[in-house]
């Protein structure tokens, strides 16, 4: 993965992936910051760099996500514990069938 310029900030450096932090010049007072952790941190979470602005909104696809997989395990375990092995076998065949692939 490759860093993202957009995500930067001022104080980390962002080292890409598959090379060594050994053999790059980091400037000092910087935090050396992988790619794949600015892009989770920047803009998957869009977290703050410090807590004095605060924690924000969610962000509403992910909040999306989360509303939908509890709904799913609300109606899986509705009909009781019984129930839930049907839902499981099918959940662990589906994706491996030959319909999407």
């Amino acid at each position: 993965m490759v860093c993202n310029q957009d995500l930067a900030k001022n104080t980390t450096f962002c080292v890409p992936s598959g090379h060594n932090i050994s053999q790059l010049n980091i400037p000092a007072n910087t935090t050396a910051v992988a790619s794949t952790e600015q892009y989770f941190k920047g803009a998957v979470l869009k977290e703050n760099a410090d807590l004095t602005e605060g924690i924000g909104l969610p962000d509403p696809a992910l909040l999306g996500c989360l509303l939908l997989c509890w709904v799913l395990v609300f109606l899986t375990l509705r009909k009781g514990v019984a129930s839930s092995g049907k839902v499981a076998y099918f959940t662990a065949i589906f994706p491996n069938s030959t319909l999407f692939s």
